[in-house]
């Protein structure tokens, strides 16, 4: 799939969205055997009980895909509205799909969203994104540990690698680099690629290289 920025951005202005879509089932979760967060669960993995048991465990949460969908803003979809212009979408990625195609896991988590914001490099040849390095639905990623600080009060024992997606958007060439780095979970993420080949991330204690 290819996901190009438009050459001239004032004629053809381009508006980019990530998003991500629940991919759970009835059994993701099994009442009274699938165990989260310490504690067993009480509702299965249909939508959208499966997210009351965050009752229980406030740590719950189920890793989902990672979509970036490109839309012409100055060019309405033939189908739209005559007063209500609908962008046209002209390009689109499923980045988790394109990671795996590497041998790769990148992932968001439903329901926490301190992922997915979307930057673009300085030079314009980029966007680059924070998930997690791991498959669809696994439980309680976006609260374990990272494989190099072990916080042993976090009742998820689990760990997992951040990672960092930097997309080209000449081509649509996609680079993963796992951080192992400590960030908060309840922190917002916000990596920043200075050029195609250089990934930035930082939260508000840290700042790391690759």
């Amino acid at each position: 799939m290819r996901l190009s920025a438009q050459a001239d951005p004032v004629q053809h202005p381009t508006l980019l969205v990530s998003s991500s879509r629940y991919a759970g089932n009835v059994s993701s979760v099994v009442p009274g055997v699938t165990v989260t967060g310490g504690v067993t669960a009480s509702y299965d993995g249909s939508l959208p009980n499966v997210f009351l048991n965050e009752i229980a465990d406030p740590s719950f949460g189920i890793t989902s895909g990672i979509t970036l969908d490109a839309y012409d803003i100055g060019n309405p979809s033939p189908q739209a509205h005559p007063l209500v212009g609908t962008p046209r979408l002209v390009g689109s990625l499923d980045v988790t799909a394109a990671a795996m195609a590497q041998g790769k896991s990148i992932s968001t988590s439903f329901p926490s969203k301190s992922e997915l914001a979307l930057h673009i490099s300085t030079d314009g040849t980029s966007v680059s994104l924070m998930g997690y390095a791991a498959p669809i639905n696994q439980l309680d990623v976006s609260n374990s540990n990272t494989p190099s600080v072990i916080d042993p009060s976090n009742p998820v024992t689990s760990t997992t690698p951040r990672a960092i997606a930097d997309l080209a958007l000449d081509g649509g060439a996609l680079t993963l680099s796992p951080t192992s780095t400590r960030i908060a979970a309840t922190t917002a993420v916000v990596p920043c690629s200075p050029t195609a080949r250089t990934t930035w991330w930082a939260t508000p204690a840290t700042r790391a290289r690759t």
